[in-house]
């Protein structure tokens, strides 16, 4: 043990250079780097991690664009079954069967997203 004592006395630089090596090269190999989440700052995540969440994202800003679409596409058929029936005074029901199947779907549609978010809370509650 005296020995290995004077031994690491007369070399602590050339020791001390091999631990502060180790160290680095551990650190650099091993650990990932992580940036703070784009869903919960207070998490960190790394680049695969944070590639999920910004896919999830994506997907939900496309449900939310087709979302819009479909209520544009509903105002339409409205304003079209309106400005049919105002210039002509006849009304068409042929055109109402597809536009009350929309509104359903919307409103299912809706409907599944505020269950979905009810849901969430509880889950994260619990």
């Amino acid at each position: 043990m005296k020995k290995l004592l004077k031994f690491l006395n007369h070399e602590r630089c050339q020791v001390l250079a091999i631990l502060i090596c180790a160290v680095v090269l551990f650190s650099g190999l091993c650990c990932q780097s992580k940036t703070r989440s784009v869903r919960d700052p207070s998490q960190r995540v790394t680049r695969l991690e944070l590639m999920s969440e910004i896919q999830t994202f994506n997907a939900e800003v496309e449900a939310r664009m087709l979302d819009l679409d479909r209520q544009d596409r509903v105002r339409k058929q409205l304003l079209d079954a309106f400005s049919l029936y105002s210039t002509t005074g006849q009304f068409n029901p042929a055109g109402i069967v597809p536009m009350l199947a929309t509104l359903m779907g919307v409103a299912a549609i809706g409907d599944n997203v505020v269950k979905r978010r009810d849901i969430a809370k509880l889950n994260n509650v619990g």
